[in-house]
């Protein structure tokens, strides 16, 4: 019994109790001792797991539970002890920010058990890509960083060859089971100490840089420039303007003439949208316009802008078409025709005045969408054309497959015939063969009078350009009007 004692003053809890089978005094004692044996036992489990489940905490706060990397609270503090060595002079870093290019398809295509396996192989390749001695961590979601400590001299050379392997790793298929997926990541890469000495700076750098990787292509890498920050300000100052000139209809429809080349009559206008902003003063098209895109405010734009013009197109007359744009991320609409047609009915504008023209990028992503599309306006009496031909695709299957009751070719040909012979014959080959499929034909970009004599020598129909017009308010479109049709009744 005072052996048994001993060993568990001195913390052995795992010990035999003698004499506990005894009746008297002595078993008794020996019995307590017992009981208070296996609780010490049990406050020793308890402490041991409690320690278990700290240590398991600390791993946690510390590391990405999917991938095993460090997580984003230990990259920053590793970034911050990185900070602290390149203000003693004795070293560099640079931060890479890696972000995946349209993961999130693939984890509602294929699930999220099958996301969370691609991500794993992902950071498997992110190490394999790096240096032994770099810290790459999850970030969350999709985005991965890898932070490179350097000597001053050589920091942006090994943080270029860095970034390039991880863009030709991520690159690579990867297969999973059956199936097999392939991707590409944007980086951003901010450097210490050029780009800042705090956290907070190094990592908003990366993350601009990383951005304008994805909008100039995606798949490759850029380091950050303080011209980024700059841009990304104006941006975002005109992302705001612009949601809240949609919604206040301050983006207004402007008119260009199209004339029938047969007889000198004005045959409609394409509707263009215009933006002035009080502060920022005009805005062109091609800038908020795939902004508008960008940003998810296309349709309300366009549904705002073909409103008006069909309310002030009104007054000319039913002789005189409208001709809009219709942008290749509203063609994957579904809906389109229904809401296009409820609009000009709501209007009062009727269908067959109305022309409505895509591009053949339009036609690409969702052939069968846009084929059911474009025959439910033709069947109403909306008249469909082929914009910008003779650029990009320019395919002669999309003028089999669609029947389109016009072409315009592409502007940049018109506009070469000018001083390019090679430009003018492809221009009367095109007319050539839409002549002999019936099609009927507008040519963009004239400014010239011989120019224009050529395109109706060789069968163009109408004619569209800065030799009839710029495009113009529905004031100065009215007065266009009245004139062209007042010179007529002269002649």
């Amino acid at each position: 019994m005072t052996a048994a004692f001993t060993e568990l003053a001195s913390g052995k809890h795992y010990v035999e109790v003698p004499e506990i089978g005894r009746d008297d005094e002595i078993g008794v004692m020996a019995k307590s001792l017992d009981v208070f044996r296996a609780n010490a036992q049990a406050l020793e489990r308890a402490h041991e797991a409690t320690r278990a489940a700290q240590e398991h905490a600390q791993i946690l706060a510390r590391q990405d539970s999917l991938t095993g990397l460090p997580n984003r609270r230990m990259l920053v503090a590793d970034l911050h002890a990185a900070i602290e060595r390149v203000e003693d002079g004795a070293t560099a870093c640079a931060l890479l920010f890696v972000d995946l290019d349209r993961f999130k398809p693939i984890n509602d295509l294929e699930g999220h058990r099958f996301g969370d396996a691609v991500l794993c192989e992902i950071a498997r390749r992110l190490r394999h890509a790096s240096r032994k001695s770099d810290v790459v961590a999850r970030l969350g979601g999709d985005e991965f960083a890898i932070l490179m400590e350097m000597t001053p001299a050589t920091h942006m050379d090994q943080a270029m060859r860095v970034a390039g392997r991880a863009l030709s790793a991520i690159a690579e298929p990867i297969e999973i089971g059956e199936r097999r997926v392939e991707l590409s990541a944007s980086i951003g890469v901010s450097l210490c100490p050029e780009n800042g000495l705090d956290v907070s700076t190094l990592l908003r750098a990366a993350d601009i840089a990383m951005y304008h990787a994805k909008r100039d292509g995606r798949g490759r890498f850029r380091f950050f420039e303080q011209s980024m920050d700059e841009d990304l300000r104006r941006r975002a100052e005109l992302e705001s303007a612009l949601k809240k000139a949609v919604a206040a209809g301050d983006i207004r429809p402007y008119y260009q003439p199209l004339v029938d080349l047969r007889d000198n009559r004005v045959y409609g206008f394409e509707v263009l949208s215009r933006w002035t902003h009080d502060k920022l003063g005009s805005i062109p098209p091609d800038v908020f316009i795939p902004l508008a895109e960008q940003i998810g405010v296309i349709a309300e734009l366009t549904w705002s802008v073909v409103r008006r013009a069909c309310r002030e197109a009104l007054q000319w007359g039913a002789q005189v078409r409208l001709s809009v744009n219709v942008s290749p991320m509203q063609l994957k609409d579904p809906l389109l025709a229904s809401r296009l047609l409820s609009t000009l009915e709501e209007e009062r504008f009727p269908p067959s005045r109305l022309d409505v023209e895509i591009t053949e990028s339009a036609l690409i992503d969702d052939v069968d969408t846009a084929r059911a599309t474009l025959a439910a306006l033709q069947a109403e009496g909306v008249r469909i054309s082929l914009d910008d031909f003779g650029a990009g695709y320019s395919s002669l299957y999309h003028l089999r497959a669609f029947h389109f009751d016009k072409v315009k070719i592409d502007r940049s040909f018109v506009l070469a015939m000018q001083h390019d012979e090679e430009a003018g014959r492809i221009v009367d080959a095109i007319l050539s063969l839409l002549k002999h499929l019936g099609v009927t034909t507008v040519a963009e970009g004239v400014e010239t009078v011989e120019v224009l004599r050529r395109l109706a020598e060789n069968g163009c129909e109408i004619g569209q350009g800065f030799y009839f017009g710029k495009a113009m308010t529905i004031g100065d479109a009215s007065k266009l009007l009245r004139r062209r049709r007042a010179d007529r009744r002269v002649a």
